[in-house]
């Protein structure tokens, strides 16, 4: 796979849960690039559904959730585009999956 096409699936990750599945889940993993930004995202996206299930209020605040959802775009966005950006606190439990 070419360098873009590792970027756009690692940013889908962000985006979405299911790429960063994706990723862990298939020889994608062994790929450092690709396996680092994987658990990051996976990680992100247990983080916001935890908040989702744990807090009932935020299920029927749409602000709140789309506020959610554009940060860990946001997030994905900067640590893709940056070379050596990590997320603080996630990165390091992502480099121990």
């Amino acid at each position: 796979m070419s360098k873009f096409g590792e970027k756009l699936l690692v940013l889908t990750a962000y985006l979405f849960f299911v790429p960063s599945l994706y990723i862990i889940l298939t020889d994608r993993r062994h790929d450092p690039y690709c396996s680092l930004h994987a658990a990051q995202a996976f990680l992100l996206w247990i983080i916001f559904l935890l908040l989702y299930v744990l807090i009932p209020d935020m299920r029927y605040n749409l602000i709140i959730l789309i506020s959610l959802w554009v940060s860990i775009t946001i997030m994905g966005f900067y640590t893709t585009t940056k070379e050596k950006a990590r997320i603080p606190l996630i990165s390091n439990l992502a480099e121990k999956l």
